[in-house]
């Protein structure tokens, strides 16, 4: 992690696979499902200082590896695991 002057942790450019990942399976295993908005916001909260379109694009690229499902509604992509979500509906 890059220190500022303040000593305020920023991980700014170093979004990587893992943490999104990471991240996002949290959310997921902890709601059933998530979306970027929810894995950025859960990632700034954690001194990740990221943006959307960054977010979206390593999450799309996460969910295709991993065959994750995604629910794509136009405004909002929903990510979710196959069998959680057929467990829970």
């Amino acid at each position: 992690m890059l220190q500022t002057s303040n000593s305020t942790p920023t991980n700014e450019g170093k979004l990587s696979r893992q943490a999104v990942l990471l991240m996002a399976t949290t959310l997921i295993l902890a709601q059933g499902c998530t979306t970027t908005t929810i894995v950025k916001t859960a990632l700034r909260q954690r001194g990740f200082n990221v943006y959307q379109a960054e977010v979206a694009k390593r999450l799309f690229e996460v969910a295709q590896s991993e065959g994750w499902r995604m629910d794509d509604n136009g405004p909002v992509r929903i990510y979710f695991f196959p069998q959680v979500w057929s467990s829970i509906h």
